[in-house]
């Protein structure tokens, strides 16, 4: 049994130490992976809460039959959907009793604290660009688009996240990549979207600005 099993054993058992040694070994992994897709910190800090709260409660229904760590990242990407599904819809309630006279539409969409610095282009206002495209797309290409390419899972991983198969993952991506080079394009002329070009650009750029 692997150290992380034998951790939902006990915390089955409703074993505390053993829920505090999961939660030193998964905490910060659930959190930027919330941080990637709602990218406002305590958002991200309320669905870490979230995820450990069903750890706790649901460790007992865990069969093996993916790894803990991609057992982790489904509830993580559930919960942080959910959030973001919930988000929408009470703007659109905001948008709706504001153009009725009864509310003052207060729930506009929030500034982000998200900056992550290997993000696909350069500079900051290119990072946020992006983002705002990227929460455009279909919801399962986001997904996949946020695994691979924020979090820098592998294509394996990430399929068996979303438990797709990985011709159906790949095709998701190349949908992402194209839906997001065709809004890009006109911004930055020529220099389309090469992801993994860009984050190594990037972070030696930052390297190189410690040195």
């Amino acid at each position: 049994m692997t150290d992380d099993r034998r951790l939902l054993h006990g915390i089955a058992q409703q074993d505390q130490g053993a829920f505090r040694e999961f939660y030193d070994r998964h905490g910060d992994r659930v959190f930027n992976v919330a941080l990637g897709f709602l990218r406002q910190q305590s958002d991200a800090e309320e669905v870490t809460q979230d995820v450990f709260v069903e750890v706790y409660r649901s460790a007992q229904r865990f069969r093996g039959d993916s790894s803990v760590g991609t057992w982790l990242h489904r509830i993580t990407v559930r919960k942080s959907l959910d959030r973001i599904r919930h988000a929408k819809r009470k703007r659109r309630f905001a948008t709706l009793t504001q153009s009725l006279g009864l509310g003052t539409g207060s729930e506009a969409a929030p500034q982000t604290d998200f900056e992550d610095p290997g993000v696909l282009l350069g500079r900051r206002e290119d990072a946020a660009l992006l983002s705002r495209l990227i929460d455009e797309l279909p919801e399962r290409q986001r997904t996949a688009f946020v695994l691979c390419f924020v979090q820098g899972l592998s294509r394996q991983e990430a399929a068996d996240t979303m438990e797709v198969k990985l011709k159906a993952l790949e095709s998701l991506l190349q949908r992402a990549k194209s839906g997001l080079r065709a809004k890009l394009d006109p911004h930055f002329p020529g220099r389309g979207l090469d992801v993994r070009s860009e984050q190594r650009k990037s972070r030696q750029t930052a390297s190189k600005d410690t040195e």
